[in-house]
């Protein structure tokens, strides 16, 4: 499985309908399921984003959909991050020779 970490940023509509947020994040908890995917850890945050998923994902292709379903619905727009854990980015870096 590989991790990514998702950024997000209330749309307009998003906003408008901030209180439905938690309803719509176990929605998409659910649907990331489906896929094969699971999401770790959910945070609403102040700042920059308005929120941080960090999931994993069989592959990069299941997580680009459910990336492109999450602003297709037209609540928060997301920047998407691979991620790495120590282990993954030592064997990385072991490569480097």
């Amino acid at each position: 499985m590989a991790r990514f970490v998702m950024l997000l940023n209330y749309t307009d509509k998003g906003i408008a309908e901030v209180k439905d947020s938690p309803k719509r994040a176990d929605t998409f908890r659910e649907w990331a399921a489906k896929h094969g995917a699971k999401v770790e850890l959910q945070l609403w945050t102040m700042g920059e984003y308005d929120g941080i998923l960090i999931m994993s994902a069989p592959d990069d292709s299941v997580m680009a959909t459910l990336a492109m379903a999450l602003g297709h619905m037209g609540f928060a727009r997301s920047t998407t991050l691979k991620a790495f854990d120590e282990a993954e980015f030592q064997a990385i870096l072991g490569r480097m020779h």
